[in-house]
């Protein structure tokens, strides 16, 4: 939560950006994936500080596909193959959750 201590940075993402979502959930052998494309910045006090609207292919699919949990890392570009393998390597479950 928001503490207004200033100890936290925020971070405008590039919009029109095509960004991969992705974590790596050991206690559930699972690596979650998905890729959108970023179409804003999301200014708020609750939550975290850094925030953006991201639009992916079919949000119905994403929606009941979507495997919860916060606190993802994000990276610009398509990345879905590379957390595939990183998924095989570790020998966890790759999940494609769009």
């Amino acid at each position: 939560s928001e503490t207004l201590s200033g100890v936290s940075i925020q971070v405008y993402m590039s919009k029109n950006v095509t960004v991969t979502v992705g974590k790596i959930v050991l206690w559930g052998n699972m690596v979650l994936a998905h890729k959108g494309t970023i179409v804003d910045n999301i200014r708020s006090e609750r939550g975290c500080r850094t925030k953006f609207a991201v639009k992916v292919k079919d949000v119905r699919k994403f929606v009941e596909n979507f495997k919860g949990g916060l606190h993802r890392v994000v990276v610009y570009g398509d990345y879905l193959e590379d957390l595939e393998d990183l998924a095989k390597l570790m020998g966890l479950r790759y999940v494609l959750e769009i």
